[in-house]
C-alpha cells in the first residue's frame, strides 16, 4: 500500500517484485502523484508486480517517466486503470513489453490512453512498446523512431488502437508491424472519430503485417507522408456504418498532416458477410491528396467498390488475371479479320486493360482484345499486311489486368 503521492524512482535501480498477481502495488486513497514516478533518471527497470489502478485517476498514473531514458517496464500488469496507465514525457532508449493492461469499462467520450507518450517537455525517441496486452484503451504516441510491434488492442473506444500525433517536430519514422486489433465498437469518440486500429499521422512510418477485426474505423488511417502500407489485414470493419467506411483511409489534415506519396501494397480487406457487411470501400482517400500508389492489394465482398480515389496522380497496379486456350486463326486475308472468339475469364470486369499473345510467329497481324462482359473476353485477330496470311494452330493466352478505371476498381 502506498501514500497517495507516491515514490520517486532513481537511476541505476531494478524494481522487482515476486510476479504479477504475487506483488500488488496500489494506493490507500486517491493519489495525487504516480505510483512510481521516475523524472529525469537513467537506466532503470520495473518488472513483475501488479498495480491496481483504482486510485490514480484524473491524470495521475500508476508509472510516470520524464525526462528519461535507458528504462525498462517488463511483465507489468496495470488493472482497474482509470484515465491513463503508463505516461511518458521526453524519454528516450525506453522499452515496455510482456506487460498487461486493463480498463474495466472502455470509454469513448473522454480522453483514456493505456500509454500516453507525449511532448509536454521535449521530444521523445528510439521507443518500443512490443509484445503487450492492452484491453479497453489504446496507445497514443508522439516521437521519433518508435516501434509498436506484436501487441493485441481490443475493446477500445477513443482514438485508435495506437495513433501517433500531429507533430512536425517530434513525430517521424514510426514502425508499427504485426499487432492485433479488434472490437473497437461501433460509434464515433469523442472526437467524432471512428476507432480505427492504427491512426498515423508521422510521415517516413512503416505500417505491415497487422490484422484488424470489428472495428468500428478503418485498419490503417494514414495521413503520414511517404509512408509504406503492405501486408495488413482487415475484417468486418466500419461496424459505425460510416458513410466513407474502409479498410484503409488515405489521409489529408493539412499540407504538412497528409498520406501523399505513401504505398499501400498487398494488403488485404473483406466482409464476412458479402456485400452486406458494413465494409464499403477498401480503399478510400480524401481530396487533395495526391501521388498515391495502390500495389496488388485484395479488395473483396465491399458494398460499394473495392478502390475510391477522390486524390490526384494515382499509380495502380490491380491484379492481373488470365486463361489460355487453343485456337486456329488459319487464312486471313489482307486487310481482313477472323471471326470474334470468346474465353472465360473469371474476374474480369469492364474496364480491364486486355491482353492477347500467340504462341506463333504472328507474320504481322495484330491480335485484339476487350472484356464484353463480366467473366467474358473477347478477341480476334487483324491482317493489316499487304498479303494473306495463315496462322496454324496455337494457344491464344489472354490476360485482363484492372485498373481505377475498372469496373469493380
Amino acid at each position: 500500500l502506498l501514500d497517495p503521492v507516491g515514490v520517486n524512482g532513481l537511476s541505476n535501480v531494478w524494481v522487482r517484485g515476486d510476479g504479477r498477481g504475487v506483488t500488488t502495488i496500489k494506493a490507500v486513497s486517491t493519489a495525487t502523484g504516480a505510483a512510481f514516478a521516475f523524472g529525469g533518471r537513467t537506466s532503470f527497470k520495473i518488472s513483475d508486480m501488479t498495480f491496481d489502478g483504482t486510485y490514480y485517476a484524473g491524470g495521475v498514473s500508476p508509472l510516470e517517466m520524464t525526462t528519461s531514458t535507458n528504462f525498462d517496464i517488463d511483465n507489468v500488469e496495470i488493472l482497474h486503470m482509470q484515465r491513463f496507465a503508463v505516461e511518458w514525457d521526453y524519454v528516450s532508449d525506453c522499452k515496455m513489453r510482456n506487460s498487461r493492461v486493463v480498463k474495466d469499462t472502455p470509454v469513448g467520450n473522454v480522453v483514456v490512453y493505456a500509454v500516453n507518450v507525449s511532448t509536454i517537455r521535449g521530444g521523445n525517441e528510439r521507443c518500443q512498446i512490443i509484445d503487450n496486452y492492452f484491453d479497453g484503451a489504446g496507445v497514443s504516441i508522439s516521437g521519433k523512431d518508435f516501434t509498436f510491434s506484436r501487441n493485441t488492442v481490443l475493446n477500445y473506444r477513443y482514438g485508435g488502437g495506437v495513433q501517433t500525433a500531429q507533430d512536425t517536430t517530434y513525430s517521424m519514422r514510426a514502425t508499427v508491424t504485426d499487432n492485433t486489433f479488434l472490437d473497437s465498437g461501433s460509434g464515433t469518440d469523442l472526437d467524432g472519430t471512428r476507432p480505427p486500429g492504427f491512426e498515423n499521422w508521422a510521415p517516413y512510418s512503416i505500417i505491415s503485417g497487422n490484422k484488424c477485426y470489428n472495428l468500428s474505423g478503418s485498419c490503417i488511417s494514414n495521413g503520414g507522408q511517404y509512408s509504406t502500407v503492405t501486408g495488413n489485414v482487415g475484417v468486418d470493419l466500419n461496424q459505425s456504418a460510416g458513410p466513407e467506411g474502409a479498410c484503409f483511409d488515405n489521409r489529408y489534415g493539412t499540407s504538412d498532416y497528409n498520406g501523399n506519396y505513401s504505398v499501400y501494397a498487398g494488403n488485404i480487406c473483406t466482409n464476412t458477410a458479402g456485400t452486406s457487411g458494413p465494409i464499403i470501400y477498401g480503399f478510400h482517400d480524401q481530396a487533395s491528396v495526391t501521388r498515391g500508389v495502390l500495389i496488388g492489394n485484395q479488395f473483396h465482398n465491399v458494398k460499394t467498390k473495392p478502390v475510391y480515389v477522390v486524390g490526384t496522380d494515382y499509380s495502380f497496379v490491380g491484379d492481373v488475371l488470365s486463361n489460355t486456350e487453343a485456337w486456329t486463326p488459319g487464312l486471313i486475308n489482307a486487310g481482313a479479320a477472323t471471326t470474334v472468339q470468346t474465353v472465360t475469364v473469371t474476374g474480369a470486369r469492364l474496364g480491364d486493360v486486355v491482353g492477347i499473345s500467340f504462341s506463333l510467329d504472328t507474320q504481322g497481324v495484330t491480335f485484339v482484345g476487350v472484356v464484353s462482359a463480366s467473366d467474358t473476353v473477347s478477341y480476334w485477330a487483324t491482317n493489316t499486311t499487304s498479303g494473306g496470311v495463315t496462322l496454324g494452330a496455337g494457344t491464344v493466352t489472354v490476360t485482363a489486368a484492372k485498373t481505377i478505371n475498372s469496373a469493380d476498381y
